[in-house]
């Protein structure tokens, strides 16, 4: 049993308001982490977090406190493969092929050590949480991939303050995940899911929190399908190299001073329905063969704050409710064509059917402020593809994104609402529950 005193009570509840509502220092959250960790142990196992509205949090997953993990902390996991041993909390993944991984491991990891093999681990059900570096790390491999059996829900948390692999999902060689279960991911020491090389997915249900960036690859990002929900500190996604979307669902919030989507090369979106806020995002290149709107609103919108966007025959194209503040907005979809009049609308209220992810859809917009852009140095209402994209300043005198990587305005740091334990955050989502934009009919 875990058992608490009221001062640890009080101040675990007073961290949570604040947290989410106002933003505390990353030095306060470090201070008061342990008890907030207890605390959340404690009460995730009694109550069903549910959301309200069409915004949401993030997912949460905790790490359990050192004096809560029992001797044998590998005693609940289940590993089924041609070459792997289990040595106290690590699961050591020592040649290739398919090793299928089931079970509670309530405090260590699996690490794939096996140079210039194939290894496939199949996640069926798993809840993996370290405490001292990455739930799963790819040390060593000619690549691996993170097959999410269909149907499972997996639950992954890293912590520690491991530099080298410094993410819930860490791969020093070319990682890919797929198939359609669903994953949450908490990365508590910095990045949710990161490579070193190259980062592919290919599907699944994805959540991830991070008190950094969600997704991180050092040579590029290939996204081809899937549904991915990040809401982070640092970037939502974070290519050293470049980013390509393909196809997919990806709502990617970033913190208040990073981006949603930003890249050191070339960003390529070319399918899918992308939705990215934060600070700015990276504008996207030229070449992608599919359209998007990237708006910068020369001020910091307040959580919350929908942001609507409608052809001029009031025909909806997306309605979105950030969980979080933001500056910068990026939609893409095939929903867009150029040459159209769109209108853009901030603020305002929504009666459809309500998300946890923010995406509002299946009813009517109405209330909000008609924006104007003021690209051409005046105001103008009319939004207007031209090419491959529409980069507009919203606010006068302003200028509108241009490069990738996203210019960072001077603002105050803070942590994402939701990631210690939002109570209106969205929990893992069950195979098959793909959240979508509604399509042009």
């Amino acid at each position: 049993m875990i058992l608490f005193d009221k001062a640890e009570l009080i101040s675990a509840s007073l961290i949570l308001k604040n947290y989410y509502w106002e933003g505390l220092p990353v030095g306060i959250f470090t201070l008061q982490r342990n008890v907030l960790t207890r605390v959340m142990l404690f009460a995730a196992p009694l109550f069903i977090i549910a959301s309200g509205g069409c915004g949401g949090g993030s997912s949460v997953a905790t790490n359990p406190a050192p004096d809560d993990v029992p001797a044998d902390a590998a005693a609940g996991i289940t590993v089924d493969g041609p070459d792997y041993s289990i040595g106290g909390s690590v699961i050591n993944i020592a040649g290739g092929g398919e090793y299928v991984v089931s079970g509670a491991m309530l405090d260590g990891g699996v690490v794939v050590d096996a140079p210039g093999e194939v290894v496939n681990v199949v996640l069926s059900g798993a809840t993996i949480r370290n405490s001292n570096g990455p739930a799963i790390l790819a040390k060593a491999a000619s690549s691996v991939r993170i097959t999410l059996s269909d149907g499972a829900v997996n639950v992954l948390s890293d912590g520690g303050a491991d530099e080298d692999h410094d993410a819930a999902i860490f791969s020093s060689v070319p990682l890919v995940l797929d198939g359609d279960g669903a994953l949450d991911v908490t990365g508590n020491n910095q990045e949710g899911i990161a490579s070193d090389s190259t980062l592919t997915v290919n599907g699944g249900n994805i959540r991830v929190a991070a008190v950094d960036d969600g997704l991180n690859s050092g040579e590029g990002i290939v996204i081809n399908g899937g549904y991915i929900y990040i809401d982070s500190v640092g970037d939502g996604i974070d290519s050293n190299a470049a980013l390509t979307i393909n196809g997919g669902t990806i709502i990617s919030l970033g913190g208040k001073m990073d981006d949603g989507l930003d890249a050191d090369e070339a960003v390529l979106l070319n399918g899918g329905t992308i939705i990215a806020t934060g600070a700015n995002n990276s504008t996207p290149d030229a070449s992608s063969s599919q359209k998007y709107i990237l708006l910068s609103f020369g001020d910091v919108q307040a959580p919350g704050t929908m942001v609507h966007i409608e052809e001029n025959d009031g025909t909806e194209i997306v309605t979105f409710k950030p969980a979080k503040e933001y500056e910068g907005f990026l939609f893409s979809s095939d929903a867009l064509r150029s040459g159209v009049v769109y209108s853009v609308y901030s603020g305002g209220e929504y009666d459809g059917s309500e998300r946890d992810d923010g995406l509002c859809a299946g009813g009517t917009y109405s209330g909000g402020t008609r924006l104007s852009h003021f690209n051409s140095g005046s105001a103008d209402e009319d939004f207007i593809i031209s090419g491959t994209g529409g980069v507009f300043s919203l606010g006068e005198g302003q200028q509108a994104p241009v490069s990738p990587g996203g210019a960072l305005p001077p603002a105050d740091g803070g942590l994402p609402p939701g990631h210690a334990g939002d109570p209106g955050g969205p929990q893992p989502l069950v195979s098959g529950d793909m959240p979508q934009v509604g399509q042009r009919p």
